[in-house]
Formats: C-alpha cells, structure tokens, sequence
C-alpha cells in the first residue's frame, strides 16, 4: 500500500506540472490583438528639395507611422516573389537600361555601345521628345513589362543603365550589369561602362520584403519597410504627361503608389458623392476598389503654375478609401502640400480615419 500511495503522489505531481508548464506554455505562445489606428493627422517628411524632396516616404495606415528612406541611395531593385524580376529606381526620375545583346560583361565597352540610345528626356531647344517608354519601367508597376526583362534559369544578356536621367548621357554615369538566377536568389556581375574591374555580389530573396535594393556604388542597402509594413509611398517618380497628343515619360513630385504587390487596394470618392465627414461603414458596398498602384498618384494635388486661374493646392473635391492587407478599411484626404494652401513642398500633410477593422 505503501508502493501505491507514493506512486498515486508521484503521478498527481507530475500530472500537474505538466499542467502548469503547458499552460506557461500556451500563455507565452498567445499572440496579443493590437487593434489598428482609429485615425491620426500625419505630416510626411520628404524632406528638403522642394518638389524634388530628398526622401520617399513609406506608410503604415494602422500602425500610424511612417519610414523615409534617400530616394537616390539605391538602383535596382530584385523581387522578392516567386518570379525573378528586376526594377529599376524610378524615384531618381529617367533611370533608363538597355540591352547590349551581350552575354560576356567584359565584352560590353564603350566602343561597343551608343550611350546616347539612354537618353530619355525633352530636348528644350527643338521641343523634342528624346527616347521610349522601351527603356523604363511600366509606370503602372506591372512587373510583366520592365526594362531589364525577366531573369532566367539560362543565359541573361548584358544591360547598360544610366543612373543619371536626362535627354543627354554623360558615360560616367553608365554601369554595365549581367542577372543571373542563383539558389534563392540573384547573382549579379556590375562595372562602370569603361572598368574591367568586375565586381560579383550575391542577393538573396527575402518574403517578408516586396524587393530587396542594391546601389551600384553603395552594394544593398535597406529602403522599403517590410511588406505587410506599409500601405503606400509618397515621392518623387517617373511617370507620363502629354505632348500634344502623345504620351511621354515624365519626371512627376508628389506621386502616391499603393503597396499593391502586397494586396493594398483603393479608390477615389469625390465629395459631391459622399462627403468624407460622412462617409461610413455603410458606404463601403458603393465602393469600387481598385489594384492599381496609382490610384491616388498625383491626382489629389493641383502644382503650381503660371497660367491664370489655376490655383495650387490640394485638391478638397476628393478623398481616397485605401484597404490595406488585413482588411481594414480607412477613408483619407490631404490637407495642404504647397506655401499656396499653408503647407510646406515636400512635407504634405493629410488626415485618416479607420472605418472598419478588418
């Protein structure tokens, strides 16, 4: 008898630690609820530069924070997703890239190339476009249509880039590159045009990133927040005007892209629709929302201009509804960009309010 009570004791104990452990256990395996923001007033630091402010400026509705990185620190950027893509810095303005037909770095020289084909600009003299769209990224951000085409498994060709837009080329600012696919990622071979110093540096894809940003003279450097950090940008960016009937890249400020390669989604409601201090939960169905990355763009400011009657400033005829990757629901609108409507260039100030939690 006595055997079996010292054993019913031993039993009870451990039945018990391995109650209490387990239950530590799972205390420290709970993962806490952290609502999302209901709404704050923010003021983006784009810092100094005016209309070509020196930062881009990265989001975070629900986290009520924003991150700012230099727009020119870096060149390209590698996808961090399933295909093998390269994106070029649209942020420093007319970066363009253009394929030698090359597969041996070492034969790319500046006698075998036209840096002048890089050219992507107006030429003020002749009123005259210079250059394709065939030498940017699709201003859209479809990663089916870049510059420098999709890395493959076999051999990749060589590409020139100027990182210095413009409508003339000087060839210290051309760099001779070669991608290739490596184990979980890219490897890729770099040079100035006129070097044969080659040099070999070896990015690994990251999935808590959309890309992973690699400068010429700077090797990778850290730009974007994580992806399921952030739910647009704010900057300086390559995109398109008109010229006469037709369009043509364009160096644009101010310029919002939604993190859509993360599934942030908008839409843009004019006041005389709905006004934004009454726009609800029950307005979300009369919503279209939309994954295009330039929803918003450029659209909710008018810049300053010479021509009569043209007043600068925010635009107070509309707001945007962003949806962000967890489902909540924000209705948002800018306040002031520009000294004409009390604002500061390159520090736009905006409001947003959660409507629905996700």
């Amino acid at each position: 008898m006595k055997t079996k009570t010292h054993l019913f004791k031993y039993l009870a104990f451990a039945i018990g630690a391995a109650v209490f452990f387990t239950s530590c256990s799972d205390d420290e395996e709970t993962i806490p609820d952290i609502p999302p923001s209901e709404g704050t007033e923010l003021t983006l630091n784009g810092g100094v530069g005016g209309s070509a402010a020196q930062n881009i400026v990265f989001v975070d509705l629900s986290a009520a924070k924003q991150d700012s990185a230099k727009r020119e620190s870096w060149d390209l950027g590698f996808y961090c997703g399933n295909d093998f893509r390269v994106i070029l810095n649209s942020s420093k303005g007319a970066i363009t890239a253009l394929n030698t037909q090359e597969t041996d770095i070492n034969a790319v020289t500046p006698a075998k190339v036209d840096v002048n084909e890089l050219a992507l600009g107006l030429n003020y003299e002749t009123y005259e476009f210079i250059g394709s769209f065939d030498l940017i990224d699709d201003t859209t951000g479809n990663l089916n249509n870049t510059a420098i085409d999709a890395i493959s498994t076999g051999e990749n060709p060589v590409y020139i880039v100027n990182t210095v837009g413009g409508a003339t080329v000087d060839p210290a600012n051309v760099w001779k590159v070669k991608i290739s696919q490596s184990t979980n990622g890219y490897s890729v071979q770099y040079a100035k045009l006129d070097a044969t110093n080659v040099q070999t540096i070896e990015i690994q894809k990251d999935n808590e990133y959309n890309f992973k940003h690699f400068s010429f003279t700077g090797g990778i450097v850290n730009v974007e927040p994580p992806k399921t950090e952030w739910d647009f940008s704010w900057g300086y960016t390559i995109y398109f005007t008109m010229l006469g009937t037709d369009p043509v890249p364009y160096n644009n400020s101010d310029f919002i892209k939604l993190n859509t390669l993360n599934g942030v989604q908008g839409a843009m409601v004019k006041e005389t629709d709905i006004a934004y201090a009454s726009f609800s939960e029950a307005n979300i169905s009369s919503i279209s929302f939309s994954g295009n990355q330039n929803v918003i763009g450029a659209n909710w400011r008018t810049v300053p201009s010479p021509t009569p009657g043209v007043e600068a400033g925010t635009k107070k005829d509309r707001y945007y509804v962003i949806k962000d990757v967890a489902g909540n629901i924000y209705k948002l609108k800018f306040n002031s960009f520009t000294a004409e409507d009390a604002g500061k260039r390159g520090y736009p100030e905006l409001e947003y309010q959660l409507v629905k939690r996700g």
